[in-house]
């Protein structure tokens, strides 16, 4: 499977690590290098891998389930490997990874801004047909507003559209969603809000005012 929308790999890599997942990039890579540190209880945790193996970086582009064949991955890592020594240590990291070919249409293309986290910078989906009870993203408040922002970058950072993202939530295929469909969902896809915050955003999609949202 070739990478989606054949955007670089490196560029997929550190739009999901650094943008989608806020991390920086010393962080990803003593994440990636060191996967099982941090031993239980008060144990100390083992010493620090310098370098990353291909079997890491591997790992980490399946984790990521950014779409990548074995083929790119070790071109990837290749990429990244300047010293031709066959691991990474945090210099080459860093320097392969600061400003990755692409990278801006990668993030474009999952509704992420090089200067915003990815919670910011997504338009929210249009407000419910005028007429209806739902009053339509332009009245939610901060918090709800911050949900479906989240709600748009993940699925924008998924590649799926605002119908696909629906059908996933309309578990029984009526075509309505109803709020505890819509927590679920929201729990499912990591969504980090409140249930009132969720339950104003499901107001506002409740064109009809009868309980359930429903695409216009």
């Amino acid at each position: 499977m070739e990478s989606p929308s054949n955007h670089p790999p490196l560029a997929l890599l550190k739009a999901a690590l650094v943008y989608y997942n806020e991390m920086t990039l010393e962080e990803a890579f003593e994440q990636i290098a060191n996967p099982d540190d941090g031993g239980e209880g008060d144990a100390p945790a083992p010493s620090s891998n310098e370098f990353m193996e291909l079997a890491q970086l591997r790992q980490t582009f399946q984790d990521l389930e950014l779409g990548c064949d074995e083929v790119t991955i070790q071109r990837a890592f290749e990429q990244i490997d300047t010293k031709r020594d066959g691991k990474i240590d945090m210099e080459e990291w860093q320097a392969a990874l600061a400003d990755p070919e692409g990278l801006e249409d990668v993030l474009a293309s999952r509704g992420l801004t090089n200067e915003a986290v990815p919670s910011e910078g997504v338009p929210p989906p249009k407000p419910p047909n005028a007429g209806g009870s739902g009053r339509g993203a332009a009245g939610l408040g901060p918090a709800a507003r911050e949900a479906l922002n989240q709600l748009g970058a993940v699925l924008k950072f998924n590649g799926l559209t605002l119908e696909e993202g629906f059908e996933e939530a309309d578990v029984d295929g009526d075509g309505l969603v109803s709020l505890a469909d819509l927590q679920a969902a929201a729990e499912s896809l990591g969504i980090d809000a409140n249930e009132e915050a969720i339950a104003e955003v499901h107001r506002a999609m409740d064109a009809q005012g009868d309980g359930m949202a429903a695409l216009a």
